[in-house]
C-alpha cells in the first residue's frame, strides 16, 4: 500500500508539470486568444485526425491546416499539437463537452470509430 509519503510526492510532482505548462502561456492569456475556427482545428486535432483528415472535414487544404496549428503553437508558445491540446485543456479552452459538440457538427462519430479501430489493430 503507497505511503501518504508517495501519494503527496507524486501530487506534488503532477503540480509541478503543471505550473511549468501554464508558465508557457503568455502573459495577456485569456478567452480570445484563440479564435473559435482555431479551437475548431485543435479540437480536432484533440480527437485524433491527422492534418490531411482536418482538411477534408473542414473543407480548407492541408497547407491551411498546417499553417493554423503552427499558428495555433505559435500563440499557445506550445511546442506540438499535444502541448497544445494540453494547454487548451488546462486553460478550458477545450472540454469534452466540446469535443462532443464537434463529433455532432461535423458528424464525426463514425469516422473516431473507424480511427479508434485501426490504432487498436496496429498495436
Amino acid at each position: 500500500m503507497p505511503s501518504i509519503k508517495n501519494i503527496t510526492g507524486l501530487y506534488d510532482n503532477r503540480m509541478q508539470e503543471e505550473k511549468i505548462i501554464t508558465l508557457k502561456l503568455p502573459a495577456n492569456t485569456n478567452e480570445n486568444l484563440l479564435t473559435p475556427r482555431e479551437i475548431e482545428y485543435l479540437a480536432l486535432a484533440a480527437l485524433g485526425f491527422k492534418n490531411l483528415q482536418i482538411a477534408e472535414i473542414l473543407v480548407v487544404t492541408q497547407s491551411t491546416v498546417k499553417k493554423m496549428l503552427e499558428s495555433i503553437f505559435s500563440k499557445l508558445n506550445a511546442k506540438d499539437r499535444t502541448h497544445a491540446v494540453t494547454i487548451c485543456f488546462l486553460h478550458q479552452l477545450l472540454s469534452g463537452s466540446y469535443l462532443n459538440e464537434i463529433i455532432s457538427k461535423y458528424n464525426l462519430k463514425d469516422l473516431i470509430s473507424v480511427n479508434n479501430t485501426r490504432k487498436k489493430s496496429h498495436r
